[in-house]
């Protein structure tokens, strides 16, 4: 059984993107993951055993956060009693709401979800409110095609956020450190998603909307109103987010999309110049690892992981950047090409994280090309004496749900002529 891979990768999209609901959207945190499921970890790469990481984030526990919990169970939904908690979630709607006015909303990389920031502050002016509209199959997974059609968020399964397909929230006064002081939840409206880019989550709609507030019971994601709280209400909120791509006058580079423009650049030791115009030579930043030691090791399922320190520090300067080695089998004493790998299913694996908080990481690189060789190993203390060679690690983007690696076009690289490692 393989660990999952970099949790801290995900958490940190959590923060960064304000995704507080990742516990619901995080039961399926691994479909379609390609051989890198399995137990958690702390550091982004220890993979603790059963620890998730994400708290409140169900992770690999198999419950689909939608599913054995109805919340109406036995009720309509509508009548004040849900069967499950003594309240529907779509009680409590005074009829007379506060309107509010979305500011911008925007696709949430890796996760089914769009979100956004409001206009009018509905809590402590200092701090973040957040929209946030998720999508879900009716049987709980994250849903991974988006489908046009007008969906009403107060009937059948959208009456709850335990088993709505369609689900809209707002978080108040969000923080990372805290998180969010109150939660809002539909009772009734509609959203419109009017057309879909093929293949993508990009999308046109429009939503109308009023919400309660309700608290979300973190194990079954009932939500339940809250006696006296709040309504607020959006009106013919509508948005384009399907992009076009535009390659004028390029053969590689960004298409202004997240895509790439023509066959990119095939040679491996070639990437596109800023123009777009033409493939070149890589002009790298070179570093050094200048210390290394164990990070976690967990010999029972053959995981073992260092951290590092190199230089020049390349970001901010009053920030840490961390180097970090991964090896999900024990290795063998031979040398490993790094080359054509990807973080979604290596054995062996090298990133470095620049300016990294713990919430927080400015760039991502890892392993383009470059080889290992393993002298010795010992595999119940992970003691390893190895030489890496020839290592160049490029800038991507680490999906939340499969771990894919994804080279950022234009992005920026680091390389290592040689690192001895002996401990």
């Amino acid at each position: 059984m393989k660990i999952k891979r970099f949790l801290v990768v995900a958490t940190m999209i959590c923060g960064l993107f304000f995704t507080v609901s990742c516990g619901k959207d995080d039961d399926n945190g691994d479909t379609g993951d390609t051989g890198n499921t399995g137990d958690t970890g702390d550091t982004g790469n220890t993979g603790d055993t059963g620890d998730t990481g994400d708290t409140g984030n169900t992770g690999d526990t198999g419950d689909t956060g939608n599913t054995g919990d109805t919340g109406d169970t036995g009720d309509t939904g509508d009548t004040g009693d849900t069967g499950d908690t003594g309240d529907t979630g779509n009680t409590g709607d005074s009829g007379d709401c506060i309107e509010l006015e979305v500011e911008e909303i925007y696709l949430v990389p890796g996760y089914s979800m769009m979100e956004g920031t409001l206009i009018t502050d509905i809590g402590d002016p200092n701090l973040s409110d957040i929209i946030s509209i998720q999508f879900y199959k009716t049987d709980g997974p994250a849903q991974d095609v988006l489908s046009t059609g007008t969906f009403d968020l107060g009937t059948g399964q959208n009456d709850n956020y335990a088993q709505c397909t369609e689900c809209v929230l707002i978080y108040e006064d969000y923080t990372q450190e805290d998180g969010f002081q109150k939660t809002y939840f539909q009772t009734s409206g509609t959203l419109t998603i009017s057309d879909v880019k093929e293949g993508t989550f990009e999308n046109n709609g429009t939503l109308t909307v009023k919400m309660i507030e309700v608290t979300i019971n973190p194990a079954s994601y009932t939500s339940t109103p809250v006696p006296g709280g709040k309504c607020y209400e959006i009106k013919d909120f509508s948005w384009e987010l399907i992009c076009e791509p535009d390659c004028e006058g390029k053969i590689c580079g960004d298409d202004g999309c997240g895509g790439e423009c023509g066959e990119g650049c095939p040679d491996i030791d070639e990437t596109c110049n800023e123009e777009g115009t033409a493939c070149v030579d890589y002009d790298c930043i070179a570093v050094t690892l200048d210390e290394i030691s164990i990070d976690t090791i967990h010999a029972d399922h053959n995981y073992y992981s260092y951290s590092g320190i190199y230089s020049p520090n390349t970001g901010d300067d009053s920030i840490d950047d961390e180097f970090f080695l991964e090896f999900y089998n024990t290795p063998l004493t031979t040398t490993y090409d790094l080359t054509g790998t990807n973080y979604t299913d290596c054995d062996q694996c090298i990133l470095i994280f620049e300016d990294l908080t713990e919430t927080s990481v400015g760039r991502i690189y890892f392993q383009q090309k470059g080889t290992i060789e393993v002298e010795s190993f010992t595999p119940v203390a992970g003691n390893v004496k190895a030489s890496i060679e020839n290592l160049r690690l490029i800038e991507v983007n680490i999906m939340s749900e499969t771990y894919e690696s994804i080279p950022v076009i234009g992005g920026k690289c680091l390389e290592l002529d040689l690192a001895e490692i002996d401990l």
